[in-house]
């Protein structure tokens, strides 16, 4: 309300220090200057002083404009050096300044003389007094009235600006498929809207709706800025240095609603199914209500993006996990098709496959290539006397035996039953023969237990190496067949060499 008291002082420390009402008298006359100073001196308007600046001229009317953007009122001799003088100003105001807040009252030279209603529309002029109307009596309530329309125009333009701000930065914001993302952008975009550059933090929290108000646990940072800007993936828990704002935070959490303090901003982020944030800014005690009302329309528009990076991040980790798990039956699958699953050998259709490729280098390049096939003597008593888990292990050991004495290039698989297949490149026939024997007698050496005390296997092994006609691994294996049965017809338990 005013103080239309003229005795009555200023008072900045009853008013808040609160910044003052700005108003601009544009006139030649010095002395309509004083007086307007006198009489507005003591004057608050909703307990903010006025504070006015003079201008004699237009051009230093401009001047003045073009520095100082927030002029509340703007009282302006109509014809400073002539009729038109007034008007030329009001236009540069409202069309090449752009300034549509300022209310304009124009100062006429005398009572009954009133701009025509086509100035008045066109260059939105809020009132008009002539000079003999400057007083106390006739200037308060037009000063009221012109204060009055410059905070609703400002508060409008400010709701604009914070709608248009909303939208933008939500639908910024709804293309951020990132949690810490998201909430990065949240917090600066809460920061732009609320003017507060320092001090931010964004975090979630799991919520059980369904459990009614309670405690609640899992507190995680998201984002955070200014003291909080090390605080990511923090729990607040005993050990962090901010544990005075997380009651606040849970105090949120727990009632599902945005608070506001002295000091912050605490403001809900509802995650629609289990999951909510709270974003906490500094500064909360500096908004208006209806500052509030943007924050929190900007707050249940953050609501549902905030909802769509949960699904999203809950989406992409379920495809991570399908795809992980995908990768890993694949690789099973791979091995199964490669791998024998008991000795964990190559499998009879990968040997051929790779021996193919094998026998191709060597006839490529002239290199020496030995084949070894081998049979463990008697295997059939060995199930027969001790069982199939018992002659299971049997192989499992040969396979092992195997696995020993080889190198890193050579190939080795059970190629069916109880007979094992052997590749050795780069391996003359002589060679491949003394890797046999070392490999027969390791096995020779093996102490299987049983219920029925250790048991020892022998192997009979046959060794051939690529010749010129060979085509393949078939007649290749056909020749160490041969070696092997050889062995077997000389009493086992022995190597034959082609």
């Amino acid at each position: 309300m005013i103080d239309s008291h003229p005795r009555t002082p200023v008072d900045l420390k009853n008013s808040g220090g609160a910044r003052p009402w700005v108003m601009l008298v544009v006139d030649d006359d010095p002395t309509v200057h004083d007086a307007i100073r006198l009489i507005i001196g003591k004057m608050t308007f909703r307990n903010r002083p006025v504070q006015m600046h003079s201008a004699y001229s237009t051009a230093e009317a401009l001047g003045l404009l073009r520095h100082i953007s927030d002029v509340a009122i703007i009282l302006l001799n109509m014809a400073m050096d002539s009729d038109e003088t007034g008007l030329r100003l009001v236009r540069a105001i409202r069309d090449d300044l752009g300034n549509r807040t300022s209310r304009i009252i124009l100062r006429t030279g005398q009572s009954g003389q009133r701009p025509d209603e086509r100035v008045i529309v066109d260059y939105d002029i809020g009132d008009s007094l002539a000079r003999s109307e400057l007083t106390t009596q006739k200037l308060f309530p037009a000063l009221v009235t012109g204060l009055r329309c410059y905070q609703n125009i400002v508060a409008l333009e400010t709701t604009r600006q914070g709608l248009e701000a909303i939208l933008e930065s939500a639908d910024t914001l709804m293309t951020l498929p990132s949690m810490r993302q998201f909430a990065a952008g949240v917090l600066e975009q809460l920061g732009s809207l609320i003017g507060a550059v320092g001090d931010g933090i964004l975090c979630a929290d799991i919520v059980d709706k369904d459990a009614g108000p309670g405690p609640h646990c899992g507190i995680k940072v998201l984002a955070g800025n200014g003291s909080f800007r090390d605080c990511s993936d923090c729990t607040l828990d005993n050990t962090c240095r901010h544990q005075t704002v997380l009651p606040l935070i849970r105090q949120c959490l727990t009632e599902q609603r945005s608070l506001f303090t002295d000091d912050h901003a605490i403001l809900f982020i509802d995650g629609v199914t289990t999951r909510a944030g709270v974003a906490l800014i500094h500064g909360g005690g500096t908004l208006d209500d209806g500052d509030r009302r943007l924050i929190e329309m900007f707050v249940r528009k953050v609501s549902s993006g905030f909802q769509n990076v949960i699904l999203h991040e809950n989406l992409e980790h379920l495809v991570e996990q399908r795809t992980t798990q995908l990768a890993s039956a694949n690789r099973e699958l791979e091995r199964l098709a490669t791998y024998d699953p008991l000795t964990e050998l190559l499998n009879r259709r990968a040997f051929i496959a790779r021996a193919a490729t094998e026998i191709a280098r060597s006839r490529r390049y002239q290199r020496p290539l030995a084949l070894l096939a081998l049979d463990i003597d008697h295997f059939k008593s060995v199930n027969d006397t001790h069982g199939h888990a018992t002659g299971d292990q049997a192989l499992r050991e040969v396979a092992g035996c195997i696995q020993s004495v080889l190198r890193g290039n050579d190939l080795s698989a059970r190629f069916g039953g109880e007979e094992f297949a052997i590749l050795l490149p780069e391996t003359q026939v002589g060679a491949a023969a003394e890797v046999a024997e070392r490999l027969r007698l390791r096995i020779a050496a093996l102490s299987i237990p049983t219920g029925n005390g250790p048991l020892t296997i022998t192997t009979s092994i046959g060794v051939t190496t690529l010749m010129p006609g060979d085509d393949g691994l078939d007649r290749l294996m056909a020749r160490a067949d041969a070696c092997l049965y050889a062995a077997k017809h000389g009493g086992r338990n022995r190597v034959v060499r082609e």
